[in-house]
């Protein structure tokens, strides 16, 4: 029996690669695997074909009682479209039987249909899906490449053509005019070489290409618009052109004519070793960046929002030599395509912390690519020798999601992430003047020493208390939650006593009241709530420079569901620090140190 499967689960019909032992998804992968070779050895055993249960076979699905993969030919390519409208599958799947190393990299070729054969397929998601891709996203998936698409008006100089085929990239030409029924429309024809010939008058630069025949098609070496052109060719040129047994020639100004854009797909040296026709071409290099927008982190939107567009991944690239660079930015998920793109900034020095807000208001950038909701972006810029910062965004702030940078180059490029190095530039928490006497401080004295002991200190609810009756409104109470006064306590008090002098008192509200202008600084959307975008400047005005990762971890920690801070969210998060940065170098200024199991679990009981 045979059965059409469109259930979202996987099981593969061929052999795992060699799983990286740090990938998340290597025991599902093993599991997967495990499992198909199981139900495989009982469906060989009992003689007959598998049926999924979720989905059982019907007498309309087709049968066929010798099934074979694909017609293993180079003049032949058997895969044809469905009603399904997955023209662009079977486009990819055509470029890639022109490269049968790459090819067979996809579609392992051992997977046989005679005594081995058991008929276990199911598909990943649903048939629905061929319906809906395209042909850049379908070579991204299947050759981890990067694609890009030049139009064949912009390629004047046939030695641009040239010097992009002594590289390791798969160039396909499309047409869309319908009007010439030998060239087929919309269909990938491989471009094989360029060459110059000799001719009558002097030379004519020529171009080889080739497409998968469907069976039945007939096979011819050269196709002519100028025939007077052609026939100048010298004979012995066009005897060689003439006697090639795959592909056909043709003028390069026909090719212009007839062909309207290149689809290209440019691959690492990995693939080089696979593919036996791109070993003598020069492979690219590619430096690639995985990263996220995270609102309230690094989800700063673009250019257009100047007080957050700092706060994007600002990743730092470094050319040696001029070159010409193919920068491609995607999106990982595409349920929901976000609008995206990236700036580029020549800088005049390296930098080896994020850049500050105020240098992407001095400089202007070298260049902005397009901002859409495709999966992928992508430029190729010229770039001389220097150090660029490359900013890779959605078009507006606070949308999340993960994407992927590429950069693409002939030459040796050095890239990194830039992030802020954990620093404390200045105490968060002050001493009092001593010469500050004012009616208030008056008031905070004589309350503290109410509900003090003898020893004149206060615990955590007793600070509560004070700070309930003493703070003047509500904005400011919301710090005098008890989870907050326990961790004033713990920041303040140094001899493990869990109480706290008058003195530290004086300190907390001195501290309190700078800790509250600088609040007010940065709430300017909004009276008595920080926007979170806000949260990274503000914790630096007050003494800490935060890097993105620990500032994830405070968003998580102190961000409203409106996305908002309360001042008293803003207050612990400011003593979370103090006391992370207080206890690391309490024992020496190094960025390094060493706790025994009961020294750390001191520390980290304290947060």
């Amino acid at each position: 029996m045979f059965c059409a499967c469109t259930l979202p689960r996987v099981i593969e019909s061929k052999k795992p690669q060699t799983a990286n032992e740090t990938s998340p998804y290597a025991s599902d992968v093993g599991r997967s695997m495990a499992e198909y070779e199981k139900i495989k050895a009982m469906c060989l055993q009992k003689r007959q074909l598998w049926e999924d249960p979720d989905f059982p076979a019907t007498q309309a699905s087709e049968l066929y009682a010798n099934p074979k993969f694909i017609n293993e030919t180079y003049d032949a390519f058997d895969v044809v479209t469905s009603i399904l409208g997955d023209q662009w599958m079977r486009s990819c799947f055509g470029l890639l039987y022109l490269y049968k190393g790459l090819f067979f990299r996809v579609i392992p070729g051992d997977q046989q249909m005679d005594s081995d054969y058991a008929g276990i397929f199911r598909m990943h998601g649903s048939y629905e899906a061929l319906k809906y891709g395209n042909l850049h996203d379908g070579l991204v998936d299947l050759t981890g490449g990067i694609t890009e698409t030049i139009a064949l008006s912009d390629m004047k100089d046939p030695m641009a053509l040239y010097n992009l085929l002594q590289t390791t990239s798969l160039v396909t030409a499309y047409r869309v005019d319908h009007s010439i029924t030998l060239i087929k429309s919309e269909i990938g024809y491989r471009i094989y070489h360029l060459e110059k010939v000799d001719t009558d008058g002097g030379y004519t630069h020529v171009v080889r290409l080739e497409r998968p025949l469907a069976p039945g098609e007939v096979h011819f070496n050269h196709f002519v618009l100028d025939k007077h052109t052609w026939s100048s060719i010298i004979p012995s040129e066009l005897a060689r052109l003439t006697s090639i047994s795959s592909g056909f020639w043709m003028l390069y100004k026909d090719f212009q004519k007839i062909f309207s854009r290149l689809e290209i797909v440019h691959v690492d040296g990995e693939a080089k070793q696979i593919e036996t026709s791109l070993r003598d071409k020069q492979k690219w290099q590619i430096k690639s960046y995985q990263g996220r927008w995270m609102k309230g982190v690094s989800a700063g939107g673009c250019r257009n929002h100047a007080d957050f567009f700092h706060m994007n991944p600002q990743i730092q690239l470094v050319i040696s030599q001029h070159d010409n660079v193919y920068i491609s930015l995607s999106q990982h998920c595409i349920m929901e395509p976000k609008v995206i793109g990236f700036s580029i900034y020549k800088l005049s020095k390296s930098l080896s912390e994020s850049a500050s807000p105020a240098l992407f208001k001095k400089i202007k950038s070298s260049m902005n690519s397009q901002y859409t909701n495709s999966r992928q972006v992508s430029e190729r810029c010229s770039l001389d020798v220097g150090t660029y910062l490359i900013i890779p965004t959605t078009f507006e702030p606070r949308q999340e999601g993960s994407f992927t940078l590429r950069v693409c180059s002939i030459n040796p490029i050095n890239m990194n992430v830039l992030d802020s190095l954990p620093k404390a530039i200045k105490p968060a928490i002050v001493k009092a003047p001593t010469e500050i006497i004012s009616y208030s401080m008056e008031l905070y004295e004589s309350q503290f020493l109410q509900l003090s002991d003898e020893h004149k200190t206060i615990n955590a609810f007793e600070l509560q208390e004070l700070l309930d009756r003493c703070l003047p409104n509500d904005y400011i109470k919301s710090c005098a939650t008890i989870e907050t006064c326990r961790q004033i306590v713990l920041s303040m008090e140094n001899d493990h006593s869990g109480r706290i002098t008058l003195a530290e008192f004086k300190d907390l509200i001195y501290s309190l009241k700078n800790w509250q202008d600088i609040f007010k600084m940065h709430s300017t959307e909004q009276k008595g709530v920080l926007r979170v975008e806000r949260f990274r400047d503000a914790l630096r005005d007050v003494g800490f420079v935060v890097p993105e990762r620990a500032l994830a971890l405070l968003v998580l920690k102190y961000m409203r569901k409106d996305e908002l801070l309360r001042f008293g969210d803003f207050v612990s998060a400011v003593l979370l620090l103090h006391r992370a940065f207080h206890m690391f170098f309490k024992n020496g200024s190094t960025y390094k140190n060493n706790f025994t199991l009961p020294e750390w679990l001191k520390l980290t009981l304290t947060f």
